[in-house]
């Protein structure tokens, strides 16, 4: 018969932690004046850690008075304090850390190739910090594009400001976001936004950009629409103009119809002149946000098609400010599909779709 003494092997290591008792390594850890040393033993780094065997297995490893000296200025002490708890005990708490800790916590395990701390750290934060996501989404981005293994907290961010985009487009901050960044977002198939005031956002964007573009257009010369294109010139393609209004075009594009390619706009003027002309320059879909309708069948893109069919336009696409109001008055699942029920919630109600 085998007894196991897990909880005595566990103290005895915290409590090797803290006492440092014959320690052998020296790892100085961020920059000031956010810094901190911590002492270690190299036999149990090595075993517990890939990354710190490599380190202190390699010939050039630095050496003082017979102890090994490790510099990590990339990781705070707050994550790295975490970090060699674990490594001692197997230990991890999250629970009084902010949410910025944990994100500074992510990009340590993954400097550490410590891959199940990275989805335990992502778990946490996305079930215990939704405020800190939500309430500056447009700063989370800005810290997280640019790593791979907040892939998916940047999605949770931009579903969140998909779903209510003038959290972006009204924040003082919109002026200076990123470019890739706003690139991603204008991307999104499901920005609840008209796209005509996606379009507008975009140009205020654009003319912050550069000091020389002021915003009375009829005063630009040449030079200053061809800085401006300059500016806008990845994002042009990705405003879905079909969707735009031409009452809407005409008085809010028109303007700076010289930044639009020479195709492009005569494909605009085509498809608003010519009955049942098909585009050639469509690269994206009109975006689908959700339909208020309640139904798991029935969404945003049925929603555009009905309207379609009532305006005879085959070939419009209907952006978010639909010409009609849909009400759902029976629903299966809801009101049953018996005769009974389709004529006490279907007759009478004026035009109807079934």
């Amino acid at each position: 018969m085998s007894y196991k003494f897990e909880s005595e092997v566990l103290e005895a290591l915290e409590k090797l932690l803290k006492t440092e008792t014959n320690y052998d390594v020296i790892i100085h850890i961020g920059k000031k004046p956010d810094n901190k040393e911590f002492h270690a033993h190299s036999g149990f780094l090595c075993c517990r850690s890939n990354y710190f065997n490599s380190i202190i297995s390699a010939k050039d490893t630095i050496k003082k008075d017979g102890k090994y000296i490790v510099n990590m200025p990339n990781i705070t002490p707050q994550a790295f304090d975490v970090i060699i708890t674990y490594f001692y005990t197997g230990y991890v708490n999250m629970t009084n850390k902010t949410g910025v800790e944990i994100l500074n916590m992510m990009t340590a395990f993954d400097d550490l190739k410590l891959n199940q701390l990275i989805k335990l750290a992502e778990d946490f934060l996305t079930k215990h910090h939704q405020n800190f996501l939500t309430n500056d989404p447009i700063e989370i981005l800005q810290m997280v594009h640019s790593h791979k293994i907040f892939n998916n907290i940047q999605d949770f961010c931009l579903k969140f400001i998909s779903s209510k985009p003038n959290i972006l487009f009204n924040s003082v901050k919109f002026a200076n976001l990123l470019a890739p960044l706003l690139e991603i977002i204008l991307k999104q198939d499901d920005l609840v936004l008209d796209e005509i005031e996606i379009w507008e956002n975009l140009v205020k964007w654009g003319l912050a950009k550069d000091k020389i573009l002021d915003e009375d257009v009829s005063k630009w010369n040449q030079e200053k629409f061809n800085i401006f294109e300059r500016v806008l010139h990845k994002l042009i393609p990705l405003i879905r103009f079909y969707d735009i209004s031409s009452e809407d075009y005409f008085n809010k594009v028109r303007t700076y119809e010289q930044i639009l390619s020479k195709e492009l706009r005569e494909d605009i003027l085509k498809f608003h002149m010519v009955p049942g002309y098909k585009l050639t320059l469509n690269k994206y879909p009109k975006r689908c946000s959700k339909s208020n309708i309640d139904s798991s069948l029935i969404n945003i893109e049925h929603i555009a098609l009905f309207s379609n069919w009532i305006e005879r336009k085959d070939n419009y696409k209907y952006n978010n400010n639909m010409p009609y109001e849909f009400n759902l008055i029976l629903r299966g699942g809801r009101d049953s599909f018996d005769p009974k029920s389709f004529h006490n919630n279907c007759d009478n109600k004026g035009a109807t779709i079934t």
